[in-house]
């Protein structure tokens, strides 16, 4: 069994890990893919949520809404590396793999915070409309999609001028 209140799934390909975050014990359920058993469970910034795996650095990012907050785990030893804090109440975290940068999606602030993935800082915030929820990197087009549930748009965001 993984901890409590599992919320979302990620897998990384390359190393076939998949990580379950765990929302009322901040914990990060790493398993082997094989044969699906739990080989660590790793203590993270309070109520992680949602995940996005960059499989070139095998690191895997985990917002935390209730820490407003996105911390970084190294895959290959199951460590955390650091914890960047970002605005409030983000909800969801996209990625692009092919520049290795990381969107967050802030809830209680209407923006996108944008996290240079390999010096671990946020380099930009970008207002959205009202309510944004999830993201989805297209790196084909170099934009970032934001679902805005409380003002029902999407906002496209040109990762080219993000930063």
């Amino acid at each position: 069994p993984v901890g409590k209140n599992p919320d979302y799934v990620a897998v990384n390909p390359t190393t076939q890990s998949v990580y379950v975050s765990n929302g009322s014990d901040g914990t990060v359920s790493v398993l082997s893919g094989g044969n699906v058993q739990v080989i660590a469970t790793v203590p993270v910034a309070p109520g992680p949520f949602s995940m996005a795996v960059d499989s070139g650095t095998d690191k895997i990012w985990i917002v935390s809404p209730k820490s407003n907050a996105v911390t970084v785990l190294d895959g290959r030893t199951n460590r955390v590396q650091t914890t960047i804090p970002v605005g409030r109440d983000p909800t969801n975290i996209a990625l692009d793999p092919s520049n290795h940068t990381v969107y967050t999606s802030n809830r209680g602030d209407d923006n996108v915070s944008v996290i240079d993935g390999v010096k671990y800082s946020v380099v930009a915030t970008i207002p959205v409309d009202v309510g944004p929820w999830v993201l989805l990197s297209d790196p084909s087009h170099h934009a970032i999609y934001v679902s805005n549930s409380f003002s029902k748009t999407v906002s496209v965001i040109d990762e080219d001028q993000s930063e």
